[in-house]
């Protein structure tokens, strides 16, 4: 007979998924208020703005009083949205990040835009924002007077309509694979997904999830903590634990109904035959063994 008993794994990894949980409502905690942070200064900086060009030039606006320009140098992890704004500074993809989450909670399409001037690296972060089918470029911080310039000067141009090569730069890319050896001069250059958008300028969102996921896959119900042990029977020479005493009946299960009936008139009959002269104590025995 099999007893359930909780994997000793189990005491340990329920206080591991408590705090990744905790952990993971952190980050989305604070997903949550650099989303309602940044939508509200998009809707502060909108209310004269007549078209989504003008939309887009008042955030850019905004977004550029707020950060002031830094450079972090080539940190793996960058900075998360809420993070810059509060801080009030950030390199050319920090900015990005805010202008594309500012643009997007006001309903513009965004996506931030790596632009590359020789073919190991890119240079630059810059936004490109869709009206229909037509993408246009912006600024964000951190870049050359002259690139700047460039950029006004093609501010009503779609993206597909600059030549490339160009003074400022030779391609574009929606991402970043600089930082994979094999596809470094590979340029992703068809608009990316909205969800990956939103993952790709949430690090918050994304680490409350994965955090989420670490504490699902510790629990019970996602791992195999809680799992069926087999603990043998004396009968069958094994040694029974309290429980088992308990909840394991540990003699042979008796007859019940019509089937111990025939039990007893067979055991009768054999006593009986080898007792013919004690009929009476056959009966008591056997009558008082069957009925226990």
């Amino acid at each position: 007979m099999s007893v359930v008993q909780p994997n000793k794994t189990l005491y340990v990894l329920l206080p591991v998924a408590a705090a990744f949980i905790l952990w993971a409502a952190v980050d989305f905690s604070n997903y949550l208020v650099e989303r309602q942070l940044l939508a509200s200064k998009a809707m502060e900086a909108i209310r004269e703005a007549s078209n989504a060009h003008d939309i887009v030039d008042a955030i850019i606006g905004k977004a550029r009083a707020r950060l002031s320009p830094v450079d972090h140098g080539d940190n793996f992890l960058r900075a998360t949205a809420l993070d810059s704004w509060v801080k009030g500074e950030g390199q050319c993809g920090d900015a990005a990040r805010v202008i594309v989450l500012m643009l997007r909670s006001v309903g513009i399409d965004a996506g931030r835009v790596y632009l590359r001037a020789e073919p190991e690296n890119y240079f630059h972060v810059a936004v490109a924002y869709h009206v229909g089918e037509r993408s246009y470029l912006v600024d964000t911080v951190n870049s050359t007077s002259e690139f700047r310039r460039f950029v006004e000067t093609h501010r009503q141009h779609a993206l597909d309509e600059i030549e490339m090569p160009n003074s400022q730069f030779s391609s574009y890319s929606y991402v970043n694979w600089g930082r994979l050896g094999p596809f470094m001069q590979v340029d992703h250059q068809s608009r990316l997904p909205s969800m990956a958008v939103l993952f790709m300028e949430s690090p918050l969102l994304v680490l409350a999830l994965l955090k989420a996921g670490v504490a699902r896959s510790a629990t019970p119900a996602g791992s195999t903590a809680w799992s069926q042990t087999t603990r043998p029977c004396p009968e069958n020479g094994g040694e029974p634990s309290a429980l088992q005493n308990r909840s394991h009946n540990t003699h042979p299960q008796r007859p019940t109904g019509g089937a111990r009936d025939e039990v007893t008139a067979t055991a009768l009959a054999q006593c009986r035959a080898s007792q013919p002269e004690s009929f009476g104590t056959c009966d008591q025995t056997v009558g008082a063994d069957h009925i226990r």
